[in-house]
């Protein structure tokens, strides 16, 4: 597959989808259903053929082209004559569904089998199918692949050389299953191909490669929970081969401990899944690993670098397995299939920022999915669709969402299609409010002046497209406020890591520039640019934060100090940001950031206390189990009760 077919060959789609007329008499045109057996056993003509209701002809003469061809003496010992089948995309794209190039004319039945593909709907069979030789389940679901076979025990395959029918893709249809799935339905179909023509196994094994290569290599992550469609369909037809690999998979993960991956390369971020990580750390059921690595930065002109966030040193003293994903010597990465993982944690949704082998799309396949979002959401939807992007979260099998409300955003915005089911989209709380008892009151050595000072922490937007970012308005202004307070005030800027980067690429502050502004910091007593990987500490020390939009108003907002939020061109909140922001003190201009500042540093707040309701109302800390633990105990027992349920009915 994957040759891209003409728009000639898709007559019938750009004719309107003309179903087309019979070539001859007698023609019985039959419908799929769950089974076509029973209709196909009412079918009185000489040709039968089918087309799926959402469907369509790709060429109006394909019924006389097809049945003119079965008619002709040369070719009586011919029981099928079919076209090509056209893939047609939600986008328009047409690309043919094929094993291997297409070849026209006559096919020996065998030789078919082996090395070409088309649905039953783009063929003319013979109606003259024996149904008495085929086993009972096999009629039970007879699908394409069932009825060609079924029809090709018993001649010859004529091929046509163009189009005849465009196979419309779809959201949830088949084409849209994870690949794993897909292809445990195709090894169901291997194993009864083989009980049905056991003297076509080299055909038949030629014909299924992917499948066979597929559990070869990943055939230990095949479990019910991961393919319960596949599973119960395996059960059905008795497809001995496959549910013995559910069987066996089962066993093997009953006799081990339950295997998670942590996927980190930026430090700060950690925070989302400590509690997590903490909680599991305690559970002897439990082996976990850390892949950390570095971070891949796209450069306008194509140019990828890799660049090293402090990850490797960052965990390099954590009790658990720490795998330094990325070799930098022989430029290669570790194989985390190799580590038979069954939980992957991603701590950001962006693919974008992984080396392919690490996409959630390849992992999907072999582990189940899980993320915890790293920032709660308290801007508009522009933001939110940013952090919410399809490529990932079709690949998901969990997400452990930031607030009750998220599931039903997630189905909305329609990203509960893939993987990601709408039940496994599951609120216990936000993992980053499990450390808040740990961090009230504790000194953080972002700080260096000392208790006395007033500290100002200062988070920007990271770039300007988003029409949200103040840096540029304030970046000197908040230096000479700094400079008016050198005894009793202490600045503490905090950049987003993908920042200067940003701003190099996009041209708006050149690194020359970049390295004068930062040495600005260094030149004063009381200016300095924080660079710890964990920022938890550092807010809760602070006595302040002047914020454009960011996901960390929310983390904030639960240390009880006071927040000035600074308006630019857009502030489009959503529902809990619109009830945060009843705290915040927000600014329109330098001005009146100046003028919350000095009334805060003399000990002003007047929106203290709504502050402190607001948090009670909207943002509560669980006061029991963590919701790291609630987490790792949901996991566990999902784990276990799939292979216990597998294990029970196959016994």
């Amino acid at each position: 597959m994957g040759e891209e077919a003409p728009e000639s060959d898709a007559r019938g789609f750009l004719d309107g989808g003309r179903t087309g007329r019979a070539g001859a008499e007698g023609l019985h045109r039959a419908c799929i259903t769950q089974s076509a057996a029973p209709v196909l056993a009412e079918a009185k003509g000489k040709y039968i053929t089918f087309l799926d209701g959402d469907d369509l002809y790709a060429d109006t003469e394909f019924y006389e082209k097809a049945i003119g061809i079965l008619e002709q003496e040369a070719y009586q010992d011919c029981f099928i004559c079919g076209g090509r089948t056209v893939m047609l995309f939600p986008n328009g794209k047409m690309q043919y569904l094929q094993m291997s190039p297409w070849k026209p004319g006559r096919l020996a039945a065998k030789e078919y089998w082996a090395h070409q593909y088309t649905h039953a709907e783009a063929c003319i069979l013979r109606n003259q199918i024996d149904f008495a030789s085929l086993p009972e389940v096999y009629l039970d679901t007879f699908d394409d692949n069932c009825i060609v076979l079924a029809a090709i025990r018993q001649g010859d395959f004529y091929g046509l050389p163009d189009a005849a029918v465009l196979y419309r893709q779809h959201p949830g249809g088949y084409a849209t299953r994870p690949v794993g799935e897909q292809v445990l339905l195709q090894a169901i179909g291997m194993d009864f191909e083989l009980e049905v023509v056991p003297e076509w196994k080299e055909a038949v094994l030629q014909r299924h490669p992917k499948e066979r290569g597929y559990l070869e290599a990943f055939g230990d992550e095949v479990t019910a929970e991961r393919y319960p469609l596949a599973y119960e369909r395996a059960k059905h037809f008795k497809a001995k081969n496959i549910l013995k690999l559910f069987h066996d998979v089962a066993l093997r993960r009953h006799q081990r401990k339950i295997r998670v991956v942590f996927l980190c390369y930026r430090p700060s971020i950690w925070i989302g899944v400590k509690s997590i990580y903490e909680a599991m750390m305690q559970d002897p059921a439990f082996e976990v690993i850390i892949f950390a690595i570095p971070i891949k930065m796209i450069y306008q002109d194509g140019h990828i670098q890799y660049v090293d966030e402090g990850a490797e040193t960052f965990f390099q003293n954590f009790d658990c397995q720490v795998v330094n994903g990325y070799v930098k010597e022989k430029n290669a990465w570790i194989d985390l299939h190799s580590f038979h993982p069954d939980y992957v944690f991603y701590l950001q949704s962006y693919n974008i920022l992984l080396p392919s082998c690490y996409s959630s799309h390849l992992v999907s396949q072999y582990a189940e999915i899980c993320h915890v979002p790293y920032g709660m959401s308290v801007m508009g939807e522009a933001l939110d669709d940013s952090s919410y992007n399809e490529d990932f979260f079709h690949d998901l099998t969990y997400l452990f969402a930031e607030a009750p409300a998220r599931r039903k955003w997630m189905v909305e915005h329609g990203l509960c299609r893939g993987r990601l089911k709408a039940e496994n989209i599951l609120f216990f709380n936000y993992t980053r409010f499990d450390h808040v008892a740990q961090y009230r009151g504790k000194e953080s050595r972002s700080w260096h002046c000392g208790r006395e000072a007033f500290r100002v922490l200062w988070l920007t937007r990271w770039n300007m497209r988003e029409g949200n970012c103040n840096f540029f308005r304030y970046k000197d202004k908040i230096l000479a406020y700094a400079d008016m307070h050198i005894e009793d005030v202490e600045l503490l800027f905090r950049p987003h890591p993908q920042m200067w980067k940003e701003f190099i690429t996009s041209g708006e502050m050149p690194e020359a520039e970049q390295q004068a502004y930062r040495a600005e910091y260094e030149k004063r007593p009381n200016t300095f640019i924080d660079t710890q990987k964990d920022y938890t500490q550092m807010i809760y020390a602070s006595d302040v934060v002047v914020a454009d939009a960011t996901s960390m108003l929310a983390e904030y907002f639960l240390t009880g100090k006071p927040i000035i939020y600074c308006h630019y061109q857009r502030d489009d909140f959503l529902e809990l940001g619109t009830q945060l922001a009843r705290g915040y003190y927000i600014a329109n201009n330098w001005e009146e950031v100046e003028a919350y500042l000095e009334m805060l540093r003399h000990g002003f707040d007047p929106l203290r206390s709504r502050r402190k309701k607001i948090q009670q109302e909207v943002l509560p800390v669980s006061d029991g189990m963590s919701a790291g633990e609630h987490i790792r105990d949901f996991l566990k027992e999902r784990f276990l009760e799939a292979d216990r349920v597998v294990e029970k009915e196959l016994s």
